[in-house]
């Protein structure tokens, strides 16, 4: 692979990515057999409630409509920008995404996205917790850049696993 060319002779710089990158890699090699097998249900049902949970998050707010529009003290239409500003970014950025998942890899993608939503969800509960609607906005945009990225790695990797089934 390219990364692992290019940092070859870094590995003191990024000591943790190289093994994480290197690890990866290894195991890719491993998974060949496994394609044909019944594990490839167990990664479908995996896959189906990253979907799931991922809805669930960005759903969220709407079961607190009422209370965010009077804690916060915001109007219906600020109530729906949250929404906006989740799905209005991955118009574009899917494309790249999409060239992300083919340089880094569909593992790598996978967790980083999966921090990042983590990362992005809590700090909209944050921006809940201390009742600024600023944080609140911010967080959902970057909650929706990670989530546009993270069904693009889902699907790259269902499609490797299912191909030709």
């Amino acid at each position: 692979m390219k990364i692992f060319k290019k940092y070859k002779n870094t590995e003191y710089f990024y000591p943790l990515l190289i093994l994480i990158l290197k690890s990866i890699y290894q195991n890719m090699k491993e998974v060949q057999p496994y394609r044909n097998g019944k594990i490839r249900f167990l990664l479908l049902f995996l896959a189906s409630m990253t979907v799931f949970s991922n809805h669930y998050s960005f759903n969220n707010p709407q079961a607190l409509e009422s209370y965010m529009i009077q804690d916060l003290n915001i109007s219906i239409a600020q109530f729906q920008l949250l929404y906006t500003v989740f799905a209005l970014p991955n118009i574009i950025t899917t494309f790249f995404f999409g060239y992300f998942v083919d340089y880094f890899g569909v593992k790598i993608s996978l967790i980083i996205f999966s921090v990042a939503i983590l990362v992005f969800q809590v700090m909209v509960a944050i921006g809940g917790y201390v009742y600024s609607y600023i944080v609140i906005l911010i967080g959902r945009l970057l909650f929706g850049l990670a989530s546009g990225g993270l069904i693009s790695s889902l699907a790259a990797i269902l499609t490797f696993w299912f191909k030709g089934k």
